[in-house]
């Protein structure tokens, strides 16, 4: 049996929990920053797709020996990394599946948080080697990851409370804008499109595409939304 010291401080930690999930629900209601977490999700998650092609079509044959043979430089240990093909088509798939799911965005939560332990590692090693213009690019990446999970917070703070103490109610707060249809059929079509760039080999290709789809989809979002609703 817990301490009335011990109830008094869960009780406490609850009220706070309860405060923090009070103010996420207020910023879930805000028009824009739906609109901000939904484009989030598909800029993201069609790197983390479009990364996947990079990576599956160098596979073994970059040439990795032009960073470092100074088995002491972080360069080094990216250079191994690259050489281990069974691992260097894990983080791939992981990206693959990741920003797949997070391009959906019905199963947004479920990819941002198999992107994390794959972001992590990107930014230390890109700050490590120091490549110019990628690290601030990853630590970007990072901060729009975490947004994303500190978004979905009710969401996962369920796995960190006893079965006994769990009351899920989501029906004050149902989001029927930012779950509607249109942006997973969005989500699909960027990552088909992030796809495409594996035969073509454009870069440009790609993010012109996946500008079109972005634009295309705010423009006539509103008209669709309306009709269906």
């Amino acid at each position: 049996m817990p301490t009335k010291q011990q109830c008094i401080q869960l009780q406490t930690h609850d009220i706070a929990m309860k405060r923090i999930f009070v103010f996420i629900d207020q910023l879930h209601n805000v028009r824009i920053l739906q609109l901000f977490t939904i484009y989030l999700r598909l800029l993201i998650g069609g790197t983390f797709v479009f990364a996947f092609t990079w990576k599956a079509e160098i596979g073994m044959d970059y040439d990795v020996s032009r960073f470092t043979q100074n088995s002491l430089s972080p360069a080094f240990a990216f250079q191994a990394f690259m050489r281990i093909k069974a691992l260097w088509m894990g983080v791939s798939l992981a990206q693959l599946i990741g920003g797949g799911l997070l391009a959906t965005q019905r199963f947004a939560s479920l990819g941002a948080l198999l992107l994390m332990p794959v972001v992590i590692p990107i930014v230390l090693i890109t700050w490590d080697i120091g490549f110019v213009g990628t690290r601030e690019v990853t630590l970007l990446l990072l901060l729009g990851v975490l947004y994303l999970l500190v978004w979905d917070i009710k969401k996962f703070w369920l796995l960190f409370k006893r079965e006994d103490h769990i009351h899920v109610n989501y029906t004050g707060n149902p989001q029927p804008f930012i779950h509607h249809w249109w942006w997973t059929a969005t989500g699909i079509a960027i990552s088909i499109a992030s796809i495409i760039p594996y035969w073509t080999h454009s870069r440009i290709a790609w993010l012109v595409s996946c500008l079109l789809i972005g634009l295309l989809s705010l423009v006539l979002h509103q008209q669709v939304i309306k009709r269906t609703r």
